[in-house]
């Protein structure tokens, strides 16, 4: 019935949406009620508006078709639907964050300015009214070596009261401390409000041109949240992730490069079980030492890292290291976690996952940029993901890299496919091959893209991303044989793989509302 409701609710957004760009309603009753909402950005035309809301009711469909809660969010319009009543409250999780790695010169300045701007559109955007809640502006930024603008645009949910709107734009606003200082533009994406500004680069529509904002005066409060240092996404601002979140998801950033999504459960105050899951944390850091590959369980908990194929051991155990502490820090009685980084990824639980299949929480990520020459570029693209979907699961390390240079001679292709080891072949084969059928619904036409799942990932880019291994050595001649000298040896050559830094990546932490049981023996692995 739930299903039901909720394919009639998606059903009625897109057609009820007005030109405000929001649209609110509800579903069924009691345990199968669900409750959606769906908002477009303010200077959005109500055609893109709908075309954007009928999109993302599609995809939300296919990728999460049998959720409870999800959020999807485009550059033009964001989805939202729960068992719960979520209308009036203000959500600051899940939470996405993207900057322009490009850096500004005299970021005082630049900070004061951007400050000033982000405080007058919150003010205008929180007395808006229950039908729009929305406000752009920009502000001159002039220091003694350089002149531009700061372009700004906040927006909250219209079903916010004045006072809730700025307290969550006030929250974002703070989060630009963690994730953003010193680059010329940043996102900070809630389910409740947002917020985005730009140097130079005018991103929104105007009909008609807004004069510069007039600074209101300084705020007495501090940044509280320099001190966050979990990271969602670093990325150019061509790029636009849209994350799928299937139950509540949680997104962080931080300045080291990890794709990360960690599933939380509800919180229980539980000494023993953070003490026993602290154990095993502690035991999948030690062995990130010497092994690219571990599990362990420890006392009813289970958990293991995987290091991504190309990547030097050293720098495995330095993510590992990093996981370790982020997780515990972000989910620190949560029953169930996993968290990507661009070089490994952590997972435990306190249900026994070895062995299983996994193809959920899923993170979909794509580049926006458009192939040139789409029908042949997706056809070769295809060819060479298949290929390392179909032969990687044989072998060692169940991981397998391969490039192909494009028809036109212009750009490459190069492609990555990786397994969790503990499952087998086939099963690796078949998660692969449910990935490689979602590439049609989310990322087939792009210049890049990724999916990551707990048991497996795939990731395809227009450009090197991966650490080629390394070619052999030239053979040296071998000496003259000494008179009385035995059977001469094979010299065997060892290749140390080393990991290569990446420019983009997303985290995600996705709630999970799981009971927790302690118990059980204590067993490892490692390889």
């Amino acid at each position: 019935m739930y299903q039901t409701n909720l394919n009639t609710l998606l059903s009625s957004l897109s057609s009820n949406i007005d030109r405000n760009g929001f649209y609110s309603s509800s579903e069924g009753q009691g345990s199968d009620m669900v409750n959606g909402i769906a908002l477009c950005r303010g200077d959005v035309e109500l055609d893109i508006c709908r075309s954007c809301v009928n999109d993302s009711t599609r995809r939300l469909s296919q990728l999460c078709p049998n959720n409870k809660q999800a959020i999807g969010w485009y550059d033009y319009c964001m989805l939202r639907y729960s068992n719960q009543s979520f209308l009036g409250t203000m959500d600051t999780r899940p939470a996405l964050y993207l900057w322009n790695r490009n850096n500004i010169s005299d970021v005082v300045q630049f900070n004061q300015n951007l400050r000033n701007l982000l405080d007058g559109l919150r003010g205008r955007a929180g007395s808006g009214g229950s039908l729009r809640k929305f406000a752009t502006g920009n502000t001159s930024f002039t220091t003694a070596t350089a002149f531009g603008t700061i372009y700004g645009l906040v927006q909250c949910t219209p079903d916010l009261s004045e006072q809730l709107c700025s307290n969550c734009l006030i929250g974002a606003m703070q989060e630009i401390g963690s994730c953003c200082v010193g680059y010329r533009g940043g996102r900070v994406i809630y389910p409740s409000c947002n917020l985005r500004y730009e140097l130079d680069a005018p991103f929104y529509n105007e009909t008609t041109p807004e004069p510069p904002l007039s600074p209101p005066p300084a705020s007495s409060g501090k940044d509280s949240n320099t001190t966050r240092t979990i990271i969602i996404v670093v990325v150019p601002t061509v790029i636009f992730i849209i994350i799928v979140l299937c139950i509540c998801i949680f997104l962080r950033k931080k300045k080291r490069k990890p794709i990360e999504e960690i599933q939380s459960s509800n919180n229980t105050a539980n000494t023993s079980y953070q003490s026993n899951l602290s154990d095993l944390l502690g035991s999948l850091s030690s062995a990130a030492a010497t092994n690219t590959f571990y599990k362990n369980t420890s006392n009813g908990i289970y958990g293991l890292y995987l290091r991504r194929g190309d990547v030097a051991i050293d720098v495995c155990q330095n993510c590992v290291n990093t996981a370790n502490q982020d997780i515990q820090n972000q989910c620190p009685s949560n029953q169930q976690a996993i968290i990507w980084y661009d070089e490994c990824m952590l997972h435990y639980s306190n249900t026994n996952f070895f062995g299983m299949e996994q193809t959920y929480p899923g993170v979909f990520m794509w580049n926006l940029q458009n192939n040139t020459s789409s029908t042949g570029t997706d056809v070769d693209t295809l060819a060479l993901m298949y290929t390392l979907a179909a032969t990687a699961p044989y072998t060692e390390m169940m991981y397998g890299t391969d490039e192909s240079a494009a028809t036109n001679g212009s750009k490459g292709r190069y492609g990555l496919v990786q397994c969790r080891r503990d499952i087998n072949s086939d099963q690796c084969k078949n998660c692969l091959g449910q990935l490689m059928g979602n590439i049609t619904q989310c990322c087939l036409g792009k210049i890049g893209w990724r999916i990551l799942v707990p048991s497996c990932n795939l990731r395809y880019e227009q450009y090197p991303f991966f650490r080629q291994p390394l070619a052999p050595p030239v053979p040296v001649p071998a000496p003259q044989p000494l008179a009385n000298e035995g059977k001469a040896g094979t010299n065997t050559t060892k290749i140390v793989l080393i990991s290569v830094s990446a420019f983009a990546v997303v985290a995600a932490l996705v709630g999970i509302y799981l009971y927790c049981s302690l118990g059980g023996k204590r067993t490892q692995t490692g390889v």
